[in-house]
């Protein structure tokens, strides 16, 4: 007897999606064991199923390609921002030890001028 409405609403999502890919899973077997008493159809089917595969593997590729293109537009943000704190350390450090010297420069350096 099959199950009553109440039970297959009840049923969570992950538990739908399994029984949707046992599904899909005996039907694909359904058609190799159809197809296999008949040569011809057996080499489509693969061909069919190898058509698909080749397409499941170029969509996830595409997105690992779209994902490390996001990945080193970050990296090179950061790599930027690490380069212009780094200039910024530098130039303190230099002011630093131009008033630790003595040496004045720029602005801070006496008028010369006659």
């Amino acid at each position: 007897m099959p199950p009553s409405i109440a039970q297959l609403t009840d049923e969570s999502d992950a538990d739908l999606d399994s029984i949707e890919t046992k599904i899909e899973k005996n039907m694909k077997d359904i058609a190799y064991l159809k197809a296999s008493s008949d040569p011809p159809a057996l080499e489509i089917l693969f061909l069919t199923n190898l058509q698909s595969e080749q397409r499941n593997f170029t969509e996830r590729l595409e997105t690992l390609h779209e994902s490390q293109q996001k990945l080193l537009k970050k990296l090179n943000a950061i790599k930027s921002k690490n380069y212009v704190q780094e200039i910024d350390n530098l130039r303190a450090e230099k002011q630093l030890l131009q008033q630790d010297s003595g040496i004045l420069s720029g602005e801070d350096a006496p008028d010369t001028t006659p």
